[in-house]
């Protein structure tokens, strides 16, 4: 089979409607992304020093004392996202602070669509 075999069928295709509007994936997509966005906090420890990972990592989810796990994902130097399970939680540690981590600041923030978090955190 050569490409112009292969292309044939595929030029039929099209995510155009009959408005010719792009059309997006579904509302459908759109609640599942909003509801794991609903679960999560970006973070980023305000310090003129390098946040030991490890610790951090480990002692944050004991100072918020959730009802569920929360998973501490590193992006970056002293920039972090919390997943939780819960959006009690969530709403508690965000509203409970401040928080802070070896005489550091921790400055939260709920993510917002896609993009670059290092534009995002304060």
């Amino acid at each position: 089979m050569d490409a112009k075999e292969v292309a044939r069928p595929c030029a039929s295709l099209s995510l155009v409607d009959e408005e010719n509007a792009a059309t997006w994936l579904g509302d459908d997509l759109w609640n599942v992304v909003d509801k794991k966005l609903g679960l999560r906090l970006v973070g980023k420890v305000w310090t003129n020093k390098h946040v030991n990972r490890e610790a951090f990592r480990a002692t944050i989810p004991k100072i918020w004392w959730t009802m569920q796990e929360v998973q501490v994902e590193v992006i970056q130097e002293n920039i972090f996202v919390f997943h939780f399970k819960k959006r009690d939680d969530r709403q508690r540690v965000l509203t409970g602070g401040p928080w802070g981590f070896d005489r550091g600041l921790l400055v939260l923030e709920e993510p917002v669509g896609s993009g670059d978090l290092n534009r995002g955190v304060v």
